[in-house]
């Protein structure tokens, strides 16, 4: 069961425009989302997740 209620948002940032993106609710089962990292090869966030859940984040 989830601590939070409220669900985690994956929300980008431009600095060459100074512009965040529209957030996205990540369907992780909440919890704080922590060592985030980016594969270049596939454009994906890889991520985990204090409630042991792990999850990927596709970049268009």
């Amino acid at each position: 069961m989830s601590r939070l209620a409220a669900p985690n948002r994956f929300v980008g940032f431009d600095p060459d425009t100074e512009e965040f993106t529209n957030p996205v609710e990540i369907d992780s089962g909440g919890g704080v989302v922590r060592h985030m990292t980016f594969h270049e090869g596939t454009g994906s966030f890889w991520f985990g997740t204090d409630e042991n859940t792990i999850g990927r984040a596709e970049v268009p």
